[in-house]
């Protein structure tokens, strides 16, 4: 019974901190907006109470004020069911305004009316109405200002957004246009050979099979790519990495690699369902790109809680004793677009890189030491909070077309757990 306590608990406190505690400035509007609103009709309840004069008298006196009470209590809970903080904030902020405003107005028209002898009765209450009137007016303003604002950020977004696809329909354009090209050309021409009986025949077939290949690998990158340009697919979830990573570590030793792993037993980080494909792209180009004699990989992933890991963020490395990945590719990643005559070979890098944009994170590229390369995929983990997430506005994206590797004739294969 008392395990059954404990994992229910357990459970409860992990689903707590998926929860976004409200922010200060919109529980700070919410108590600005109902407590001037609960203030005032409180106020004006008492007044209808006190008053001597005839009912007709004091209800007409204090139904007004006690309506636009009210409603500012309605305002309160508009923006409790909305949630949203920037307007709830904007709402705040004009409410106080609008108080202080109206009543500074009344202290002056009071003040002025005592000046030529005329003495008001009841001016707690009268200056009470008039910061309930403000308080109304503005909230209206706020709310119409929040609304703006969120507009003009969503329509920002929005040309971001299509900025960007853009931009990645270009790069698409272009890297399909030149390897269906050159596959194209290749399968003609040898065919060409073929039909001119200039060449040997189970060479060029073997040729044409391979370029065939080639394009049905494009046709299923194409796939993937009109994934990642989904917005539901892009929708970022909790995923567990650690059992992907050492199934494909497990899957690359089978082909002959040596492969070192430390890996936690469950890492979860918030990412697109795409990141599984990303990462295991990741791997897979650090051995199809391999030319030493026997390829060598070490898969590190460090969360917020090991040593060296980052506040809120999951880092997976992937070192290999590769050639590295050439500097105009870097170049054509980093500048975000390709160019005419430099233009990325592969499509592997802009999958990950935009599969990693996608999930709010970042990639980095380094040297090995003596040879290689060190890529880190840096991911938001679980726990951090919204506005702790990793935002970069220069990260780049990426997809690939390479297949798997199979390596029948190296050595037996390595793995190794630290």
């Amino acid at each position: 019974m008392a395990m059954i306590e404990s994992r229910t608990f357990v459970e409860w406190f992990d689903t707590l901190q998926e929860v976004d505690l409200p922010s200060c400035s919109y529980v700070a509007s919410l108590g600005v907006v109902g407590g001037i609103g609960a203030t005032s009709l409180g106020l004006h309840t008492l007044h209808l109470l006190m008053q001597s004069e005839g009912l007709y008298t004091r209800l007409l006196g204090t139904l007004i004020p006690m309506g636009l009470s009210m409603m500012l209590l309605m305002t309160m809970v508009r923006i409790h069911r909305r949630k949203e903080a920037d307007i709830a904030a904007r709402i705040g902020i004009w409410c106080v305004i609008g108080a202080v405003v109206i009543v500074a107005v009344g202290v002056v028209s009071i003040t002025y009316q005592r000046v030529n002898g005329v003495v008001m009765t009841d001016v707690p209450f009268v200056l009470t109405s008039h910061a309930t009137v403000g308080a109304l007016l503005g909230a209206l303003i706020g709310s119409y200002d929040g609304e703006r604002r969120r507009r003009e950020r969503d329509l920002h977004a929005e040309h971001e957004r299509t900025r960007q696809l853009s931009s990645r329909l270009t790069i698409l354009n272009r890297v399909f246009r030149h390897d269906i090209r050159n596959a194209v050309n290749v399968i003609l021409g040898y065919a060409s050979h073929i039909k001119g009986g200039r060449i040997d025949r189970r060479q060029a077939m073997a040729r044409i099979d391979e370029k065939a290949r080639e394009l049905q690998e494009m046709s299923d990158c194409a796939r993937r790519f009109e994934w990642l340009l989904d917005e539901e697919a892009a929708t970022t979830r909790p995923i567990d990495i650690g059992p992907p990573l050492r199934t494909k570590a497990s899957t690359l030793a089978g082909e002959g690699v040596t492969v070192e792993t430390t890996i936690p037993e469950s890492v979860e980080v918030r990412s697109t369902p795409l990141i599984e494909e990303a990462i295991d792209e990741l791997l897979t180009n650090a051995v199809e790109h391999n030319d030493a004699p026997r390829p060598h990989l070490a898969i590190t992933v460090r969360s917020p809680e090991c040593d060296g890991g980052e506040r809120d963020a999951v880092t997976i490395e992937v070192r290999d004793n590769g050639p590295g990945i050439p500097e105009h590719e870097l170049d054509v990643l980093e500048r975000g677009h390709e160019t005419e005559l430099r233009h990325s070979s592969g499509l592997g890098l802009w999958f990950v890189h935009w599969t990693v944009d996608a999930s709010n994170g970042r990639l980095t590229f380094d040297q090995n030491s003596p040879r290689g390369s060190v890529v880190e995929v840096h991911l938001p983990s679980t726990t951090a909070s919204a506005t702790d997430r990793l935002h970069d506005e220069s990260r780049h994206d990426a997809v690939s077309d390479v297949a798997p590797s199979t390596a029948n004739d190296r050595d037996e294969p390595t793995v190794t757990d630290r």
